[in-house]
């Protein structure tokens, strides 16, 4: 099976997870801080609230959640144009 997701990535995800497993945040998933939310905007990695709210709907995270920069192959998804550099 070919690896797509990089360990490092996948590890801070799991972080995220291991969020909604403290005991406070498991009574009442509004005491997860705002902050969590720019774990998505900055890093491209599904945050807390988007995991559990994928735990209560039965669904799963996909390949699209993560940034293009967190893939082994990341440029294999770039369209086909010529980069400026590849001109000269």
């Amino acid at each position: 099976m070919k690896r797509k997701i990089t360990i490092y990535a996948l590890k801070l995800t799991l972080q995220q997870y291991h969020r909604l497993q403290e005991s406070a945040v498991f009574e009442d998933s509004a005491k997860l801080s705002d902050y969590i939310y720019r774990c998505a905007t900055t890093l491209g990695l599904p945050y807390a609230h988007d995991i559990k709210y994928r735990l209560n709907y039965n669904k799963r995270l996909k390949l699209v959640d993560f940034h293009g920069y967190w893939r082994y192959n990341q440029w294999a998804y770039k369209n086909d144009k010529s980069e400026i550099l590849d001109l000269v």
